[in-house]
């Protein structure tokens, strides 16, 4: 999401690494990493700690000291849609998404 929000084309390529905590660092040092950096002209990283908050989310406070405590399960489907990413890109999920490559591309059955 960061890259496309960035203005990077759809066609560079990238990857997510979902892990936890320091572990997050052991994916990028692998031999197949070090051979990709090695050709790359350009690579960006970043990351976002907030396991405090998964795999539910909890909005914001409306005030200070606030005891609202609202609590949301976001398994399937995005709770706090990034308005510039749903116009560039769209937020479906991932059971919508599949459903739209079988709606563009006919049903595949496995």
């Amino acid at each position: 999401m960061s890259s496309l929000l960035a203005g990077l084309p759809v066609d560079v390529p990238g990857t997510t690494i979902n892990r936890l905590c320091g572990s997050a660092w052991m994916p990028s040092s692998p031999p197949p990493a070090r051979s990709v950096r090695a050709k790359a002209e350009l690579m960006v990283a970043g990351g976002v700690e907030s396991m405090s908050r998964a795999p539910f989310v909890a909005p914001k406070a409306e005030a200070a000291f606030s005891r609202n405590a609202e609590i949301h399960d976001t398994t399937i489907g995005w709770r706090f849609v990034n308005p510039l990413m749903e116009k560039l890109h769209g937020t479906d999920t991932m059971p919508r998404t599949s459903q739209n490559v079988a709606d563009d591309f006919g049903k595949v059955w496995f």
